[in-house]
């Protein structure tokens, strides 16, 4: 078998979407050797604390919101309502970051890294096998992790920190089953390609 039937037989598992702007980000002679999403249950896990801020948020408001609409304020009762919008906002960032995390696609070739972050904005990051410093997991033996890519362009390791509104780091692979046989491909395929 050949390697575009092969990577089209890989890729036939993932949205279509997803799956044709990684083909097209392919060269000719780049062999595809690891391709993943991120776990549904991690990026939950990352929005957890937006939910968890986001019902006081939105309780708080909707109490102004009927204690001035019982004191008949009509003109502070309009007030609240932006910010129950903004409340109910927050509290949906998981269902919104689980939605995105269905068009990421992280993959491994014989030359870089490829993050695929979505059609909305994410685009996609390369990050040359040549470029990456460390690798660092952030749970060591979890079955589910997330690793954090520090290359030579950047001062720091990227955070896994979300900032609102929700969306990927740059340089993490956010939610990777089986991190550590992933961080050991990369580290191979590393060594392999200098």
């Amino acid at each position: 078998m050949d390697d575009v039937s092969k990577r089209e037989e890989i890729l036939s598992a993932f949205p279509k979407a997803s799956a044709e702007a990684l083909t097209a980000e392919l060269q000719d002679e780049e062999r595809l050797i690891w391709v993943a999403q991120p776990s549904a249950k991690s990026l939950v896990r990352y929005a957890s604390s937006y939910f968890i801020f986001g019902i006081p948020v939105l309780a708080l408001f909707m109490v102004l919101f009927v204690a001035a609409l019982v004191k008949d304020m009509m003109l502070l009762s309009v007030l609240p309502v932006p910010m129950v919008f903004v409340g109910i906002s927050i509290s949906l960032a998981p269902l919104r970051l689980a939605q995105q995390g269905k068009k990421v696609i992280y993959a491994l070739t014989s030359d870089r890294l490829i993050l695929y972050l979505g059609n909305r904005g994410g685009g996609v990051k390369t990050i040359g096998l040549h470029q990456i410093v460390s690798i660092r997991r952030t749970q060591a033996d979890a079955p589910v992790a997330d690793l954090l890519i520090q290359t030579e362009y950047e001062s720091k390791e990227s955070s896994t920190h979300l900032p609102f509104p929700v969306r990927f780091p740059d340089s993490a692979l956010i939610g990777i089953e089986n991190p550590q046989d992933v961080h050991l491909m990369i580290e191979k395929q590393i060594h392999t390609s200098r």
